[in-house]
């Protein structure tokens, strides 16, 4: 049986305090408003919200490690805004973003040695421009080796996600603690649009830090316990 759940958060300190703590089951927290850093920046030749990007905190971010993400396919014809270089170059906005070119595509992020991990997060357009190619389903997947040998940590649809993301929302997903080199994330939607995926570490830093989240709420879906 699945059910939805409503956490609620307040930013204090630089922290988020969560009103609850789930464990030993994946959770999907959908994470409104990220602050961002600096300036807004702008591809030439491309309108201002085709073209925009802008810097967020990555000290937390293990993706963000300078080894560009492997992918299945990117749709042609836009190098300088679509490219699979920019699903972890430290922005957030539909300027540097990764498009895919089919359904069931899939991204793989090399984080240059094992970590033991317990969150995955992604967007599509967390400057708020772009409202469209959402994921539908995803599963996030980690191995030690980069083809192969991969275990599932988290399928969406097991969790009551509704496949799409609204607006600027990031989508934060933690799972039990998992040692990994290498992550990957399955999009079932045709044309799926991601602005960054972050990847982080135990002990999981608090979800305003890592995501630079200004909210004072956000929801999480998760799947019900069975009762003994």
């Amino acid at each position: 049986m699945k059910t939805k759940n409503l956490l609620s958060g307040l930013v204090t300190g630089g922290a988020l305090l969560l009103s609850s703590v789930t464990s030993n089951a994946a959770v999907i927290s959908i994470i409104s408003d990220p602050v961002l850093v600096g300036s807004q920046f702008q591809k030439p030749t491309y309108p201002i919200n085709q073209g925009a990007y802008q810097a967020y905190n990555t000290g937390t971010n293990l993706a963000y490690n300078g080894i560009s993400a492997v992918v299945s396919g990117t749709i042609a014809g836009y190098p300088l805004i679509h490219n699979a270089a920019y699903l972890n170059d430290g922005y957030y906005g539909n300027g540097t973003s990764w498009i895919s070119n089919s359904s069931n595509s899939w991204v793989i992020l090399d984080l240059g040695s094992s970590h033991l991990i317990n969150s995955v997060s992604f967007g599509r357009d967390r400057l708020g421009y772009f409202d469209d190619r959402d994921p539908g389903q995803f599963t996030i997947s980690v191995s030690m080796s980069q083809y192969s040998g991969y275990t599932t940590v988290a399928d969406s649809s097991l969790l009551s996600f509704s496949g799409n993301i609204s607006g600027n929302d990031t989508i934060l997903t933690t799972f039990d603690s998992v040692n990994a080199r290498y992550v990957k994330l399955t999009f079932a939607n045709n044309g799926v649009a991601i602005d960054e995926v972050g990847v982080y570490a135990v002990p999981e830093p608090s979800a305003a830090l890592l995501l630079g989240v200004g909210t004072i709420g956000f929801r999480v879906l998760r799947r019900k316990k069975k009762e003994a």
